[in-house]
Parts: structure tokens; C-alpha cells; sequence
């Protein structure tokens, strides 16, 4: 080969590398996502990044302290995959996880449509309404710290939900309003659903003058399997002991505790990270099979083992047209040596007590 012909192969080679590494990412290449993909979108400043996928219900599927783990639960392989069609008909149900906001109560999911009728004289609980967790979610404004989306409108609950997210140094603001866009009158609450894994452990400040009042609930799907998961008081607040419910695996040890209380915030240590979650919404009245803060938890052999942190909005009535909202906020703390030197508590201590 000529001398000539070897440099036009070198010059044409390092045209080609310049371009690769200098042209500009699309948004789906940066991480950002892409609003016609099945794809997270993302949001991020310099602590926290976070995952919504909008194909899907709209799911906040991942949330990371800088260069940490995903402190949500999530099955990853799920999150391209497209969901299934939202149908009345014939409900389904994608276990996404993560965090996600349904109307509340359960047993009323079905009962204010005609589409399938089975389910409404049922009062069927199972599963949540379709458009509103599987449906895609139109992204109205999108850049690097916010996001804002709006779902489609359900004949099922007859509601159509809008979401806005923002990041704000080490904090997570969540507003989620809910439209009645049918031609009736419709009685909801709007119950907010955060899910971390099995591993993790919630607090709440166990004060008797705090307390108003405690509901403990357990379902037991398989009753030769199923144990119950015992609750004990560590260092002044309220806790699931899933380290006694760890000396028996073979079993799914769950509890649910429903809590009144003068604290509009719940905590949990997960892996390295404390996740605070607090309500900023005036909360007077929910539904009488609810309460304000909820929380759910299922180890050992559960399919997953899962901690759920929970929250509710007012139960009232929306006319056509109308609107309701719940705001929270999401505060993630890196604490690896406060739980390294038995400290966790301490540490809590000094944000709620």
C-alpha cells in the first residue's frame, strides 16, 4: 500500500474517532431517557438521581444517593420491557415496585365503574387500576432536576393523576394531584406507596404523647407458611423485629401496622442510606380502613421481601372537574458508620425527638 494511501486511512480513522467521542448524547445514551422509549427517564443534580419510567405508570423505579445503589426495590430487567395493556376487562398487574400513588381505599378500586362488572359487585382488591399503574404518562416539562408528567384518564377510578418531581440538595419533593374527569361525583383518598427491600427497617417515634393511636393487621395468603412478623420498641421508636423473624427463613414472617400519630414522617435505614419521608399535605380525615402513615413488611421466604412505607391523603368527595393533592418530601442521608457503630438510632434521635 502507498505512503499516500496509509495517511488518507489514518486521517479518515481519526475523523471517525473524533466524531464518536465528541458528538453529542442523546438523552436515552446520557441516562436521561427518551420520551418515546422504554426507558427510565431521569432527573439528577449533584446528590441524587432518580428514575420515573413513564411508559409504565409513571413508577419511580430508582433513587440514588451520587454514585450509590439503587436504595429503591426494583426488578431492573422489567424496566424495558413494555408493560401490559391497560384493559377493564382483563386487569394485570406488572410488579414493578418502586414507589407509585393509588387511590385509596383498596376495597373501593372497582366499585365506582360499569366496565367490568364482576369486579365492581366483588368489590374485588386486586388488582390496582390499570391505566393509572401501567398506562403511559405524557411528559409535560422535563430538565436536568425536574420532572413533570400526567397520566392518561382511567374509566376505571375515573381519575387522571399529574406528578411533579423536583430534586433539592439531598431532598426529593413529590406532588401528585388527581383530576376526576368523569361525569359523576366520586369519593377517593390518594395513597402514596414507597418499596424498599426486605433488608430494610422502619422507625417511627414511639413518644406515648405522639401516639394516638395503633393498628396492627395481618393477611396470611398461605397459612402453613406464613408466620407473624413481631413488632418491638428499640430505643423509643416503633420497629418490625425482622432480626428474630431472620432465624426462620423457611417462613414469610409479614405485619402491617396502620398509625395515628402527631409525626407526619416515617424513617427506614436502608443498606448505607437513611430515607425519611415526610407529608407536607394538611392531612384531616382518610378513609376509616386507613391511616395517615401505613407500613408493611414481608421476610424470610416472601416473594419479594419488601418494606413498604406508606402514607394518605384526605377521603373526600370530587365533583366533576375537580382536584385533589398529596405532597411529600424524601430526605436520604448517608449514615454507613452511624449503622457500622450501632449509632442508628442516635442518629434519628436527633431528627425527630
Amino acid at each position: 500500500m502507498s505512503t499516500a494511501k496509509i495517511l488518507v486511512l489514518l486521517a479518515a480513522a481519526l475523523l471517525a474517532s473524533c466524531a464518536s467521542t465528541d458528538a453529542p448524547k442523546t438523552p436515552a445514551e446520557s441516562g436521561g431517557g427518551s420520551p418515546g422509549a422504554l426507558a427510565p427517564v431521569r432527573i439528577r443534580n449533584e446528590f441524587i438521581t432518580l428514575g420515573v419510567l413513564p411508559h409504565a405508570g409513571a413508577h419511580i423505579v430508582e433513587l440514588k444517593y451520587k454514585d450509590g445503589p439503587n436504595i429503591l426495590l426494583s426488578d431492573e430487567s422489567l424496566w424495558t420491557k413494555a408493560p401490559p395493556a391497560p384493559s377493564a376487562e382483563k386487569p394485570e398487574f406488572l410488579n414493578l415496585n418502586g414507589h407509585i400513588t393509588w387511590p385509596a381505599p383498596q376495597k373501593g378500586w372497582w366499585t365506582q365503574q360499569n366496565l367490568n362488572p364482576a369486579k365492581r359487585d366483588s368489590r374485588s382488591p386486586w388488582p390496582p387500576d390499570p391505566f393509572l399503574t401501567l398506562g403511559k404518562y405524557e411528559i409535560l416539562s422535563h430538565d436536568e432536576s425536574s420532572l413533570e408528567l400526567r397520566g392518561p384518564a382511567s374509566p376505571v377510578s375515573g381519575l387522571q393523576l399529574t406528578l411533579e418531581i423536583s430534586l433539592h440538595g439531598n431532598k426529593v419533593h413529590l406532588g401528585v394531584s388527581a383530576r376526576n374527569i368523569s361525569g359523576s361525583e366520586l369519593s377517593w383518598g390518594l395513597w402514596s406507596n414507597t418499596r424498599f427491600p426486605g433488608s430494610s427497617k422502619f422507625y417511627l417515634p414511639c413518644r406515648t404523647e405522639q401516639i394516638r393511636s395503633l393498628r396492627f393487621e395481618r393477611n396470611s395468603w398461605f397459612p402453613q407458611k406464613d408466620r407473624l412478623l413481631n413488632f418491638k420498641i428499640e430505643n423509643g421508636f416503633l420497629t418490625f423485629d425482622i432480626e428474630e423473624a431472620a432465624k426462620f427463613p423457611e417462613h414469610a414472617s409479614t405485619n402491617k401496622v396502620f398509625i395515628k400519630s402527631e409525626s407526619k414522617s416515617l424513617a427506614a435505614f436502608t443498606g448505607e442510606f437513611l430515607f425519611i419521608k415526610t407529608i407536607e399535605t394538611e392531612v384531616l380525615s382518610v378513609h376509616p380502613d386507613h391511616a395517615p402513615l401505613e407500613v408493611f413488611q414481608s421476610v424470610g421466604a416472601a416473594n419479594p421481601p419488601l418494606l413498604e412505607i406508606e402514607a394518605h391523603g384526605d377521603y373526600r368527595i370530587l365533583k366533576p372537574g375537580e382536584s385533589m393533592s398529596l405532597d411529600e418530601t424524601w430526605e436520604i442521608i448517608p449514615c454507613a458508620g452511624d449503622i457500622r457503630q450501632g449509632h442508628g438510632t442516635e442518629l434519628l434521635k436527633s431528627r425527630f425527638l
